[in-house]
């Protein structure tokens, strides 16, 4: 749809890994979204707005099959405690 983002293509374009957090800003209001059939869409503007108020706040947190950097190290120390 020309003008519209599904919330699958909206979360792909903001890093998210699905658009489950974004269901949840339309159930809150904070994400203004038309249902299509099945499908949540939201505008090109309202994406941009949406991103725009987002910016610089916290993201998803990480997927629990991440591993940094970090903690691989502290688990291997551990390991060898």
């Amino acid at each position: 749809m020309n003008g519209y983002l599904t919330l699958s293509e909206m979360a792909a374009r903001l890093g998210y890994k699905n658009g489950d957090g974004l269901r949840s800003q339309i159930r809150y209001g904070a994400l203004k979204a038309e249902k299509i059939g099945k499908t949540w869409v939201v505008s090109e503007e309202e994406y941009a707005r949406y991103r725009e108020e987002h910016a610089g706040k916290p993201g998803p947190k990480p997927h629990r099959d991440t591993v940094s950097p970090r903690s691989a190290t502290n688990n291997k120390e551990r390991e060898h405690a």
